[in-house]
């Protein structure tokens, strides 16, 4: 029996750090929003479960380490904002607990997902085996909204601000890379990306007319379309970024596909879109079939972790 989106809780959610690498970051500012979608009789339209200023958790934490300009220069806090918080490690567990038995819902997920798996380690002394089962235990799911609006946003890129704009969310919500600010604005964009894959999905599925929750399947639509991979069609990145196939010249591919290490670590919506055109240019076709059939995997692995009651069909 599919699951109706409607019968389930969300918990979106963000975390300021003062890097970039989630192993070794620490959280400055944890912040989450527990909410439903209910059907106004037009859209699905989030309902808050906590709190006036529609916040379940939000605080800001003293990472035991200086906040780096570059991070300062985005998230606008600094050592002072938060030399007299709780430290981190008083505070993970707590914030994990809030967000238990909820869909989280983030923007980067894998991101923040491994930087709590890492806060959590720190905090309990435990394997990064043992954090990841408590932190597997915890949730229901997880969607990933940018890797989603990969899929159904056609923006040059899609970063928070831009969905919230293209959405034309209340302004009042607006992103600030504070995470008060951004969760508050991750909900609005949901909302959006909820309609937008609605209205795809109700092409290929008869809609319930009294509440689009209820149609068949949609919830596992949404999901397994967070975690498809995205071809771009058109490269993504380096110094052919937004040519088209026939723009790149043969050498490039050719190079690409050459240099590239079974031991990288790969983007893999990088990896399946270059895969996908070096093979239109009729460079190793073999190999090219080999790294999109990886990348498939890969992110079918990272969809049964993140929601492990939706059944993966095999590429």
């Amino acid at each position: 029996m599919p699951t109706q989106i409607t019968s389930l809780t969300f918990c979106a959610f963000d975390l300021e750090t003062t890097g970039y690498d989630p192993t070794e970051v620490r959280i400055c500012e944890f912040a989450a929003s527990r909410f439903k979608l209910d059907y106004d009789g037009s859209a699905l339209v989030p309902c808050h479960l906590d709190g006036s200023d529609s916040l379940t958790y939000h605080k800001r934490s003293d990472p035991g380490v200086p906040i780096p300009p570059e991070a300062n220069g985005e998230q606008k806090q600094s050592d002072e904002d938060v030399a007299t918080a709780l430290p981190e490690d008083m505070q993970v567990e707590e914030f994990i607990k809030k967000m238990r038995g909820t869909v989280w819902l983030a923007h980067n997920a894998a991101y923040d997902y491994e930087t709590l798996v890492h806060a959590l380690m720190r905090a309990r002394k435990c394997s990064e085996q043992e954090a990841r089962t408590e932190l597997f235990n915890a949730h229901v799911g997880v969607i990933d909204t940018l890797r989603l609006a990969r899929h159904l946003v056609p923006t040059e890129n899609h970063k928070l601000n831009t969905l919230f704009h293209y959405y034309g969310c209340p302004r009042a919500n607006a992103p600030t890379h504070r995470a008060d600010d951004d969760v508050r604005a991750l909900v609005d964009v949901f909302q959006g990306l909820v309609g937008t894959c609605l209205e795809g999905f109700a092409k290929d599925w008869p809609i319930t007319e009294d509440d689009p929750g209820l149609s068949p399947n949609f919830c596992d639509e949404l999901f397994s379309t967070s975690y498809s991979p995205v071809d771009y069609g058109r490269i993504n990145f380096g110094k052919h970024r937004n040519d088209a196939l026939e723009e790149v010249p043969f050498s490039y591919f050719d190079w690409w596909i050459n240099k590239r290490r079974a031991e990288d670590q790969p983007d893999w919506d990088r990896e399946y879109t270059m895969a996908g055109l070096a093979k239109q240019a009729g460079v190793n076709p073999d190999k090219c079939d080999r790294i999109q059939a990886a990348a498939r995997q890969r992110l079918a692995g990272e969809l049964q972790a993140f929601y492990p009651t939706l059944t993966v069909e095999p590429a």
